[in-house]
């Protein structure tokens, strides 16, 4: 395993190379580290993170389950961060990300994914984003602002308020009682 300016290469007993980057096998190309495991893989320290590279012939079912479960704990991982951030968005917006991935209980790598599979370019896309989303949602997630009035329903009320004051003298005693007559 050699370090690349751009992530890893494995070159092979018999010559073949195997070029290993971010985001599928590192945090992030800034490679500064290697240091092999004894069992054939290799850890693999990044600016950002760290890497686990494991060299294990499958056969394709068993690469196949173990994508899967690799994935269902990405995701699982993705829901933590997601709850972190929307317990308060502000704090979220404003917070290092190494503080949220503490609250998150996360590694900083997984904020970096968490970024980039939610459309971000890089974690700080996510906050300038999740800024804005606290400045524009905030009087819809703040539970003590008052309700804001529907302009639309302000103007139905106040139709049928007017009316009602237009038509209230011609209404008499005798004609509610005759009305309610004929509910009968």
């Amino acid at each position: 395993m050699d370090r690349h300016a751009e992530g890893v290469v494995r070159t092979a007993s018999d010559g073949d190379a195997q070029f290993l980057a971010s985001p599928r096998y590192l945090p992030d190309n800034d490679v500064r580290a290697l240091a092999a495991d004894g069992a054939g893989g290799v850890w693999v320290r990044t600016a950002t993170g760290i890497a686990h590279i494991d060299y294990r012939p499958l056969k394709l079912d068993a690469k196949a389950l173990e994508l899967e479960q690799v994935q269902s704990q990405r995701h699982f991982r993705y829901g933590l961060v997601a709850d972190a951030i929307l317990d308060d968005i502000m704090w979220g917006a404003s917070a290092t990300v190494d503080q949220l991935a503490a609250k998150a209980g996360v590694s900083i790598a997984t904020i970096s994914r968490f970024a980039r599979t939610v459309g971000c370019d890089d974690t700080r896309d996510l906050k300038m984003k999740l800024a804005q989303a606290s400045t524009v949602g905030s009087r819809f997630l703040d539970p003590s602002a008052p309700a804001e009035e529907s302009t639309f329903y302000a103007r139905i009320y106040a139709d049928i308020e007017s009316t009602l004051r237009a038509h209230l003298p011609v209404f008499t005693e005798q004609l509610f009682e005759a009305a309610a007559a004929n509910l009968d």
